[in-house]
């Protein structure tokens, strides 16, 4: 297997990182352990930077007043620039925003191809905890289409997974299990998808019915059952990136 490390900065000023304040504390021991890992790495650093629940986006008042997208593509590029100046070569560069609708946020926030290797998107189906069931073509299909403007890049679906339905969406024909088998048939349409990651495990989301709830592909007998059939044993899902 192939790891993909999501490295964050928190809530580090964006400012400290560019004129190099945490070179010699941060990014030197992280240098360090790359160096150390036998084989390639791929980073997603600072996902979802389009999203103010990031404590690294601009967007987030924990980052000081004035930071602007700007900000984050110069952070990109200083850590990036960083790693290659001290002689690391067996990381990929993975750039990860949060799906938009399509509605444009992502391009301001891109650091360049020469600073990309490849792209990704994180988007789930929150169903009735946050709004209504979508399907994996409306969670990612305009996103993808604005990340397809922005560079060719391959893409990693990063982070997506789905909720149990409610009874009232139940006795409407949707399940996880559904949306899985459905997820497993949209992604290959999109051309440049190379690999995908699916969210395992249970975790608090916010909205009208807040609460902690279970993203992992054994929620349900149903759910494993689709998982199995449709990834586990689907030649397209092999377990590792290529």
């Amino acid at each position: 297997l192939t790891p993909l490390v999501s490295l964050g900065s928190d809530d580090t000023a964006l400012t400290a990182i560019v004129d190099g304040s945490e070179d010699a504390t941060t990014l030197a021991p992280a240098v360090a352990l790359a160096k150390s890992y036998p084989g390639t790495l791929y980073i997603r650093l600072d996902w979802e930077m389009n999203g103010s629940w990031a404590p690294y986006s601009p967007l987030n008042s924990a980052q000081p007043v004035g930071e602007t997208p700007a900000t984050f593509v110069a952070m990109w590029q200083h850590v990036v620039n960083y790693f290659r100046t001290a002689g690391v070569s067996n990381v990929k560069w993975v750039w990860a925003p949060n799906v938009d609708g399509g509605t444009g946020t992502m391009a301001a926030y891109y650091p360049g191809d020469p600073y990309v290797d490849d792209v990704a998107l994180d988007g789930y189906n929150y169903a009735y905890y946050q709004g209504s069931w979508v399907t994996p073509q409306q969670v990612f299909g305009a996103s993808y289409v604005e990340l397809e403007s922005i560079t060719h890049k391959p893409v990693i679906i990063a982070e997506t997974s789905s909720v149990e339905a409610s009874s009232a969406e139940t006795s409407q024909g949707l399940s996880k299990a559904l949306w899985m088998q459905q997820l497993s048939a949209y992604l290959p349409t999109l051309t440049n998808v190379k690999a995908v990651c699916w969210f395992d495990q249970p975790t608090p989301i916010s909205g009208s019915n807040s609460q902690n709830v279970d993203f992992s592909v054994n929620s349900s007998s149903a759910s494993l059952a689709s998982w199995e059939k449709y990834f586990v044993n689907n030649p397209n899902y092999q377990g590792a990136l290529p």
